[in-house]
């Protein structure tokens, strides 16, 4: 793989716009309504993730909640997503991966179908809930997180996709981080302090217990867009195991 080009690699679209169905009946369109840490710990990388999704109704009303899986793999990589209209992410990386054996070109396929999907439906949002769109200019529109083994080396690969206005139009900036020990989507501000997502020392490291009340801390605060059963996913070269903690 050539993850160390990733970041430096412009991102040219065409101007071809994908059409997609901006919402459905019920969806869960909540940037901040989840939570999940990945955490590379020497040979394996862990993986813990709140299972709660809010649904609301194509009008933006709350329509309750369900619990869902958050950890996604396509053979041997894992990804994990969060953000505003998060199922089209969920899609995209889905698509990529399937269609690309190589990181590198999967990373570069999602990012251009994430940022040609909320170029146009952030024009969309724009005019029908003007009130809705204006907070994604103050905090990321959505993010997603690659990780695995190449071959014997881990690696966790996080995408955070910003909105700014250039001529009072919409554009989608993604950033590309490659170098990071642990990572955090979604909810996370009360417990960053405590997740150095550029460690300094190799021998830092967080165990699944610890991770798992990172999680339930930040549910403290955020009942209704964190909540238990917590997915706990364990990752080596040569195996992984998912595992379901229950609300206690």
């Amino acid at each position: 793989m050539r993850l160390a080009q990733t970041e430096r690699r412009q991102y040219i679209l065409t101007a071809v716009i994908l059409f997609l169905p901006l919402c459905f009946l019920l969806v869960p369109l909540k940037s901040k309504s989840t939570c999940i840490i990945i955490h590379c710990q020497g040979n394996r990388i862990i993986a813990v993730a709140d299972t709660r999704s809010n649904l609301f109704s194509k009008d933006g009303k709350s329509k309750g909640s369900i619990i869902l899986q958050k950890i996604h793999r396509v053979n041997n990589i894992f990804f994990a997503i969060s953000g505003h209209y998060d199922q089209h992410i969920y899609f995209y990386a889905l698509k990529a991966l399937q269609q690309h054996a190589n990181l590198d070109d999967a990373i570069n396929t999602e990012i251009s179908s994430t940022v040609v999907f909320f170029d146009s439906a952030m024009k969309a949002e724009k005019k029908s809930s003007p009130d809705s769109y204006k907070k994604w200019l103050i905090t990321p529109v959505a993010a997603v997180a690659f990780f695995g083994f190449n071959q014997v080396n881990p690696f966790i690969v996080r995408i955070i996709f910003f909105m700014k206005e250039e001529n009072g139009i919409p554009k989608i900036y993604p950033i590309v981080h490659n170098d990071r020990t642990t990572v955090a989507l979604g909810v996370y501000e009360h417990i960053e302090t405590k997740i150095p997502q550029v460690s300094p020392q190799p021998q830092y490291s967080l165990s699944e217990k610890d991770l798992v009340n990172l999680v339930l801390e930040e549910q403290k605060h955020h009942p209704n867009d964190v909540s238990c059963p917590i997915d706990i996913l364990t990752v080596t070269a040569t195996n992984n195991a998912l595992t379901r903690q229950p609300c206690k």
